[in-house]
């Protein structure tokens, strides 16, 4: 083993199957990813630069093949000392290819080198009269290069340094690697041993036919004039390689004195440094988004919608698994190592109040128990918030709601199964829609009563009419009108808004109206509740994942976090039935998983 500078290696290359070099201790992975962002892309192979330093503390630049949406976070590149911690000599790692091919190459030229000498002494004269048979082989089938050409016939670009993008596959040993000038040597070597074979006596060959046009494929049939007949060969003008020759010994010495002066064999690369991290081994942190926004707040509540119990819906009661389905732990599982803390969890009314009892009857014990396993898992395995809303807009058994008690009555009931989990939020009723501001702020008034009358005091969320959205908040919804109004004894409610960024507002399309409709649209509510003091919501937004949606997105969030009074958001949606719908970020494959996910939501956890 032997030790090099740190500060003297020009660049490591590590690779994510591979481990290090130790001396001191074990090896280690030689890439380490850290962080959430791993379990999507994990860099198999970085590449460090030195850009200079001392002692230990070097700047290294550090690069790999991402995603364009994704950049590396920290990079740290930590070496074992070679004699303690903190020394600045590390181990080199000891390449045996290298060591083999110098002792090789060395003996290829210390034997070119004994023929040259032992050619001076035997004398030009004397082996040039030594007499040696024909061969019988055709003008242009001489020694060295095989052709008439020369030794080198060709251009040779140089292959030292292989430019990116860089193999992923670990290399077994990193050392030499055949190139021009060794192929040089080896070739003199098989030149001299065919020669050396060529000088030894030995019989003439007969040849079984003359010589003809029609036996021209056979190059090793002798002409007639030189069947059976021996040749004095002297070296001149003509000599085509068949026999050797001081010159051939005196070039090929030459040319191995010209390699070494020059150091053409420098294709032979030095020994790579395979540095064994510290116990922390070569750690990069994950590839993370660039930051998107200053002076921001983060959510309280930052969360995702998982539909699915909501599915089905012409279809009632229906069956679980066929026309409905409950969230998946394995997705809450996903989100929440992400960093995720709220899930928005949609029901359908008439699965947990059938018809034939009406709303102030008894709840479906089936379809609640499925309730109260993803509230569970939710909140006491996964110590996350979960917001529970009846995905109805406003609408039961085919008919608006209007009688403000029945309503009431079934908000106690369902209040009062969840009231002792701090983590339940209660969303009075998703997107309602065609009733008039005022009777649809009524209903959300006498529910919030009701959930208060049970002892809850959990969080209430209240959504207005015109399916809730922003961007008609203070306009023709009349929502800004009259749920400024809103009165909580606890004072623990919050608006509830929607936003799309499509033409419509309908999150259909997945073409955004511009790269800035996001931050314009929530504009004037966020004005509205700053005026009323109250607290906003986000939830649910979605769009396209293309470039001007995922701009307008970042821009909303980043307009959002900046207000002071947006509490949180959800982003619509996830839940694994989507398929390939378009606002997707159920894991593993949900299409806006791949772009919208990593640039415009993941930065604002």
């Amino acid at each position: 083993m032997s030790r090099v500078e740190l500060a003297k290696i020009p660049s490591l290359t590590f690779y994510k199957d591979a481990v290090t070099a130790a001396r001191r201790t074990s090896p280690w992975p030689q890439v380490t990813c850290v962080g959430n962002a791993c379990k999507l892309y994990q860099p198999e192979v970085v590449r460090c630069v030195n850009l200079g330093g001392s002692g230990t503390d070097i700047d290294w630049k550090c690069e790999a093949d991402l995603p364009e949406s994704l950049r590396f976070g920290k990079v740290e590149v930590n070496c074992e000392g070679w004699s303690r911690p903190g020394d600045n000599y590390v181990l080199k790692a000891e390449d045996w290819w290298s060591t083999i091919f110098w002792v090789v190459w060395l003996g290829i030229l210390a034997f070119i080198i004994y023929r040259f000498i032992a050619s001076f002494w035997a004398g030009n004269g004397e082996r040039g009269l030594t007499p040696r048979p024909n061969t019988g082989r055709p003008p242009g089938y001489g020694g060295g290069g095989g052709s008439n050409h020369g030794w080198f016939p060709g251009d040779h670009p140089d292959y030292a340094a292989p430019p990116p993008p860089y193999s992923k596959d670990p290399p077994t040993q990193e050392g030499w690697r055949p190139g021009f000038w060794t192929g040089a040597m080896v070739g003199g070597l098989a030149n001299q041993l065919w020669n050396r074979r060529n000088d030894q006596p030995r019989e003439p060959v007969q040849p079984a036919q003359p010589w003809g046009w029609e036996r021209a494929r056979n190059p090793f049939s002798a002409p007639p004039d030189r069947q059976a007949t021996f040749q004095r060969r002297y070296f001149d003008e003509g000599d085509r390689g068949e026999g050797s020759s001081n010159l051939e010994m005196k070039s090929l010495v030459a040319l191995a004195i010209v390699a070494f002066a020059t150091r053409a064999f420098a294709l032979v690369p030095t020994p790579v440094v395979k540095a064994r991290c510290e116990e922390t081994s070569t750690t990069t942190s994950a590839p993370t988004p660039t930051s998107v926004c200053e002076n921001a707040t983060k959510f309280k509540f930052f969360g995702v919608n998982q539909a699915g119990a909501e599915f089905g819906n012409n279809v009632i009661p229906g069956s679980l698994g066929t026309h409905y389905i409950w969230p998946a732990p394995s997705s809450i599982d996903f989100f929440v190592n992400e960093g995720f803390n709220t899930f928005r969890v949609p029901f359908q009314l008439e699965r947990l109040s059938p018809p034939e009892t009406g709303l102030t009857g008894p709840f479906n014990e089936a379809y609640l128990n499925g309730l109260k396993q993803s509230v569970d898992y939710v909140t006491k395995t996964k110590d996350a918030y979960i917001v529970i809303e009846p995905h109805n807009f406003m609408i039961y058994n085919g008919s608006f709601i209007t009688d403000k008690d029945a309503f009431a009555k079934w908000w106690f009931n369902l209040a009062t199964e969840f009231k002792d989990n701090d983590k339940v939020i209660f969303d009075i009723m998703n997107e309602p829609h065609t009733l008039e501001a005022k009777v649809v702020f009524e209903l959300n008034q006498a529910a919030l009563n009701a959930i208060r009358e049970t002892g809850a005091t959990q969080l209430i969320l209240v959504e207005g009419t015109a399916w809730t959205g922003a961007w008609t908040w203070t306009g023709y919804s009349g929502n800004g009108l009259v749920f400024g109004d809103i009165s909580d004894p606890l004072n623990n409610t919050a608006i509830e808004m929607h936003q799309y960024l499509d033409s419509d507002g309908s999150g259909t399309s997945t073409v955004c109206v511009s790269n800035t409709i996001g931050a314009e649209r929530i504009a004037e509510a966020t004005k509205w509740l700053k005026e009323r003091n109250l607290k906003g919501f986000l939830g649910e937004m979605g769009a396209g994942s293309n470039p001007d949606c995922i701009e307008a997105v970042r821009g909303a969030l980043c307009h959002l976090q900046q207000s002071g009074v947006w509490i949180g958001f959800a982003w619509w949606s996830a839940g694994p039935w989507w398929g390939n719908y378009f606002q997707s970020i159920e894991p593993p494959n949900g299409p806006a998983l791949a772009e919208m996910y990593p640039q415009a939501i993941k930065p604002f956890i």
